[in-house]
């Protein structure tokens, strides 16, 4: 196991700055930046540090927002794939509050390390309240496939799977993208599935934003190295991200 040395890894070749990012791993030409990026490797507490900069810490609560028993609290953390993870228990979720900055209008990308235990449940969930824009990320009632839902309203609802199971008590890297035009999955660094999912003129802000829940059915495992990208990463991009970490577990 990679222990604290990496936990910063999947930020390490990102330089941020006062108007955007720009890695050395991510294509020159177009630009992307990084909204939040959670490494889980806080040594105790609820409180889950932003690595961006941007300041959107969040907070590990029950899913009913009411805060963990001191007992359900020291079962919390647990070795992650770089440093620390978040496990969870099925009951419980991680709150990224409304922040000016926590917004994103177009493509994008959202990338974690998970490992499940559990049946389905979301792994990721925000509802813009704007415009009825809905993003999540889950398992899927199988508890086994990987869900990307893009909603603008009743009518206009995109959504695609997996083709690779993932409910296997290992850690997998998972990787959602939405370019503008198509929706993307990502297992383990390889490209699972893709659909048009674009609306054109589409609007999306995160104003605010969870993670291990959703709407019900809470996950049920471990979370580690969360970041959500404005912009799409590539195919390359993605590859090159999943080596850093892949012989670690």
């Amino acid at each position: 196991m990679i222990k604290k040395t990496l936990a910063g890894v999947l930020i390490s070749t990102v330089c941020l700055c006062a108007g955007g990012a720009v890695a050395d791993d991510v294509s020159s030409n177009v630009e992307k930046s990084i909204i939040c990026s959670l490494s889980f490797d806080e040594a105790e507490g609820l409180e889950v540090k932003d690595n961006s900069g941007n300041e959107v810490h969040g907070r590990i609560c029950n899913f009913d927002g009411s805060s963990l028993s001191t007992e359900a609290e020291q079962k919390i953390r647990s070795e992650g794939i770089a440093g620390r993870a978040a496990k969870l228990d099925g009951s419980q979720k991680i709150v990224l509050p409304k922040r000016e900055g926590f917004s994103i209008e177009g493509p994008f990308t959202l990338e974690m390390w998970i490992k499940a235990t559990g049946g389905s449940g979301w792994l990721f969930y925000t509802n813009a309240y704007i415009n009825n824009w809905d993003v999540g990320l889950k398992l899927r009632d199988t508890g086994r496939e990987i869900q990307l839902n893009i909603v603008k309203s009743r009518e206009e609802k995109k959504f695609i799977s997996s083709g690779t199971g993932v409910r296997d008590g290992k850690w997998h890297y998972v990787a959602a993208v939405y370019d503008g035009t198509l929706m993307k999955l990502f297992i383990d660094g390889v490209l699972d599935h893709k659909a048009v999912g674009a609306y054109e003129g589409g609007y999306h802000p995160m104003r605010s934003a969870v993670i291990g829940g959703g709407t019900k059915n809470c996950f049920k495992g471990e979370i580690d190295e969360v970041t959500i990208w404005k912009g799409a990463l590539t195919a390359e991009e993605i590859k090159a991200r999943y080596d850093k970490l892949s012989g670690a577990h």
